[in-house]
């Protein structure tokens, strides 16, 4: 028949558009969905490494904290104890100062060991100064002497005599060294004595 138009498969063509452009927003969805739920597992894991990182950074501010905290403590101690150290310094200083040899009666060393043994019955062989040493310090400048006595006599004499010498000098007259030979009947000791300059 020459009216008919043979058909050459447009239909089955035709068909197909029709059913990929129907199949286009099913597809386009499933793409949506897929982009959508790789975003939100994305987001999770940021949002999951963000607390991890939190957590982490929290408990390094939490052990900075104590350790600084320690670090306080044991500063604190320690200053506590130079303090400490520093009052005990400032009290024998204040020892010392109101002890010094010197001011309105002046100890004289030579002529109280020559006395004091002559009433003891000792007999002062020799009276030697080994060192004299000038320091300074916030107070003033201190002179320290050191001499050597050589004396001949009793052991109770010597005792009697080292008691005496303690109880007329000053604070700041010790005795040091002592040494007794009862068989010699000699005795030796040291005494340091501290004068302001």
């Amino acid at each position: 028949m020459p009216g008919k138009r043979p058909q050459t498969g447009t239909g089955s063509m035709y068909e197909r558009v029709v059913q990929s452009i129907r199949n286009v927003p099913f597809a386009l969805a499933r793409a949506l969905t897929a982009l959508g739920l790789a975003v939100a597992i994305l987001l999770l894991a940021l949002w999951v490494h963000s607390m991890r990182a939190e957590h982490a950074l929290a408990a390094q501010i939490s052990t900075t904290k104590e350790s600084l905290t320690l670090t306080e403590l044991v500063e604190q101690a320690e200053v506590d104890d130079l303090q400490a150290q520093l009052a005990v310094a400032d009290e024998r200083l204040l020892t010392l100062e109101r002890g010094l040899a010197g001011g309105e009666n002046p100890f004289d060393f030579f002529a109280e060991v020559f006395d004091l043994a002559r009433q003891g019955g000792l007999a002062v062989i020799s009276v030697q100064r080994d060192t004299v040493v000038t320091e300074d310090y916030a107070v003033g400048t201190l002179r320290v002497e050191r001499y050597t006595v050589r004396a001949e006599g009793k052991l109770a004499e010597f005792v009697r005599f080292a008691e005496d010498l303690e109880a007329v000098a000053p604070g700041s007259v010790t005795l040091d060294n002592i040494v007794v030979d009862e068989e010699e009947r000699a005795c030796t000791f040291e005494v340091i004595v501290v004068r302001a300059s």
